[in-house]
């Protein structure tokens, strides 16, 4: 009867722990929260005047521009958008104009600099609404990073989901183990205060404490990752 009472404690530990993990684990892992937007026309465009090309095409098959003419690539925009919802695309090295149903609602021009690694990006807030036409009028200006853009929507345009993942995924083991050592370090106070003290306790509350000195700069880092990115 005891060895069965142990086998079903010992059962029931580990689906606490289970249990345990797999709650936890829901604070570090961040979903991709995007829909990634395919150019469905596009053109070189001067005037009046348009002549279609595959949207598909690398910038070395583009057409030649007329002078002020512009490459034009039009997408119609989903459905049941909420409120709340970004448009993100790249801008280094074009010239841009955005239209949302002919109406023009941002434009710049941003170069690409050589010494710079990451691409220049532009989040634009989008009503709530659906099936609207958008349409980007680009120009190379010089060598760009990323032609044509890639548009797509997300209601997380900082990404901060993924950095508090990514904090959280170093933040939890160092503060279990750190209480880990605590509750043994604990244990072993208590029982020499009342003149029974088990050694046996030390090594697992060292070997906590080790994890955790272990992790901790791994924590410190994700920490100020996630401080830089609340900051951008």
């Amino acid at each position: 009867m005891n060895k069965h009472r142990a086998r079903a404690c010992a059962l029931a530990f580990l689906f606490l722990c289970a249990g345990a993990l797999a709650f936890l684990g829901r604070f570090t892992r961040a979903e991709l929260d995007a829909r990634y937007l395919n150019w469905e026309t596009a053109a070189a465009a001067a005037g009046e005047t348009e002549i279609p090309f595959d949207p598909a095409a690398l910038p070395a098959e583009l057409p030649p521009l007329e002078e002020g003419g512009w490459y034009r690539y039009t997408l119609t925009l989903p459905q049941n958008r909420a409120d709340g919802v970004w448009l993100l695309f790249e801008t280094a090295g074009l010239e841009t104009r955005v239209f949302l149903d002919g109406a023009e609602i941002w434009s710049s021009a941003a170069l690409q600099s050589p010494d710079t690694v990451s691409l220049s990006r532009v989040q634009l807030p989008l009503p709530a609404g659906g099936g609207e036409t958008l349409t980007m009028d680009l120009r190379l200006l010089g060598e760009s990073g990323l032609f044509p853009p890639l548009p797509r929507l997300t209601a997380d345009p900082s990404d901060q989901q993924s950095a508090m993942s990514y904090a959280a995924g170093y933040a939890l083991p160092a503060g279990a183990t750190a209480l880990a050592a605590l509750l043994l370090a604990g244990l072993f106070l208590l029982g020499l205060a009342q003149g029974r003290p088990d050694g046996r306790l030390l090594l697992p509350a060292l070997a906590a404490a080790l994890l955790t000195a272990t992790v901790w700069p791994w924590a410190w880092e994700a920490r100020c990752c996630l401080r830089r990115c609340g900051s951008c």
